[in-house]
């Protein structure tokens, strides 16, 4: 049986909250609970200064609390992230619990697990090399870029377009000023889900102008070709394209960029992660069995290029 949101609920509402008396369901620190199979996260509101022994004291509970919750149900909890904030939404601090690729059962924990375990679970996301060892070792941030998102998946049909999307209006409405990049050469969908049609694309100073549409600024490749026009190209022709929409675009100042990739693990990917740094990806997938196999592979193609993912 899967851990839900409801049971990760029930398991923090026995947990002690700030004030005296209350729990961290009744005295409102609980912004979002994520949960999926035996995995959980939640994000909860703290008063800034909180000693980082106290919210360590208080992830520690609600892992236990989960742990328990779980094992009531028959089942396990692999990984546990607890993400603390301020009112303003400033991460305060982040505490990680076991691994997203936990071992089989029977099988005995790495030495170097071992010694992330004694020393209070943190541990870096699993699978991902060293630096020094990706084409992000190399990579440079894009000026006026806080923040570099991109949104992927192992096959096409599956939301990825309709997931970036959301994800950079969503954003936007929170206040960020929030940037949207095509990088799906071949088949790009974004002129249709943002309404363009009956816009042209504009250039001042051989930089090209996004095109500005529900709070956000958006480039993509389907307003610079005809609309009924396939692109035939190869490998390094796409991915002069796509440094042209990212470099030779008047992106300003942004808190976040959002990258829509086009499906699969092929050129576009590289590109993106030997040209930019990343905070991380969001990879897409369906329920159907063909989806998840290939959305594994997405992922792994991330972690071996140093891309944390999300």
């Amino acid at each position: 049986m899967s851990i839900t949101k409801d049971v990760v609920k029930q398991a923090l509402a026995q947990v002690p909250g700030a004030a005296s008396g209350t729990s961290l369901i009744t005295g409102d620190h609980v912004l979002w609970v994520s949960a999926c199979d035996t995995y959980a996260s939640v994000r909860l509101q703290w008063r800034p200064g909180a000693a980082a022994a106290e919210l360590q004291q208080v992830a520690q509970q609600a892992r236990t609390a989960v742990e328990h919750a779980a094992a009531a149900l028959s089942t396990r909890l692999d990984s546990f992230i607890v993400d603390f904030v301020d009112h303003a939404g400033t991460v305060l601090n982040q505490f990680k619990f076991g691994s997203m690729n936990p071992q089989p059962a029977g099988s005995t924990p790495s030495p170097e697990a071992t010694r992330q375990q004694a020393a209070g679970g943190h541990e870096p996301i699993p699978g991902l090399r060293s630096a020094a060892a990706t084409p992000q070792s190399k990579a440079q941030s894009m000026p006026g870029v806080a923040n570099i998102i991109a949104v992927g998946a192992g096959k096409g049909g599956v939301g990825k377009s309709t997931v970036a999307l959301n994800l950079a209006v969503g954003l936007s409405r929170q206040g960020f000023s929030v940037g949207l990049l095509d990088a799906d050469i071949y088949g790009p969908s974004m002129p249709t889900m943002l309404g363009l049609d009956g816009l042209d694309a504009i250039v001042r100073d051989k930089m090209l102008e996004p095109f500005m549409t529900h709070g956000i600024k958006a480039m993509t490749m389907g307003k610079l070709v005809a609309p009924d026009q396939p692109l035939i190209w190869r490998g390094p022709m796409a991915h002069g394209a796509f440094k042209q929409l990212s470099e030779q675009t008047n992106w300003g100042t942004l808190d976040y960029l959002i990258i829509d990739l086009p499906p699969g693990t092929g050129d576009i990917a590289l590109t993106m992660a030997q040209m930019m740094h990343l905070c991380g990806a969001v990879v897409v997938c369906t329920p159907q069995k063909v989806a998840q196999d290939d959305a594994v592979r997405a992922a792994r193609m991330f972690k071996q290029l140093g891309i944390e993912v999300l």
